[in-house]
């Protein structure tokens, strides 16, 4: 963990990475930036899910940088902290009894 990082950061992380669907907009982001939330959502529920509850805890948790009127999400000022743990995960995916992404 980072020096700079506050003491709550790893469960922070741990909280920000326990869905599913919050998982996957991190681990895309990972990769390629920025994105449109409608990549995510293949329904409406799915989509208000995302719009409602997913990218808003991002957006506080500082993960994300989330411009809800142009539509795009991007990687916010803490997305380093929780990118190191999902690529330790995805680097050990073989290992564990069940999918990361």
């Amino acid at each position: 963990m980072p020096r700079n990082a506050s003491p709550g950061s790893f469960d922070e992380c741990l909280r920000a990475l326990e869905h599913e669907r919050r998982r996957e907009v991190l681990a895309t982001l990972l990769d390629s930036e920025p994105l449109r939330p409608s990549v995510f959502a293949a329904d409406d529920r799915e989509r208000l899910s995302l719009l409602h509850t997913h990218l808003p805890l991002l957006a506080d948790m500082g993960y994300i940088d989330w411009d809800r009127e142009a539509g795009c999400v991007g990687r916010g000022p803490r997305f380093d902290e929780v990118a190191t743990l999902l690529g330790l995960l995805r680097t050990h995916q073989d290992a564990l009894p069940w999918p990361v992404v």
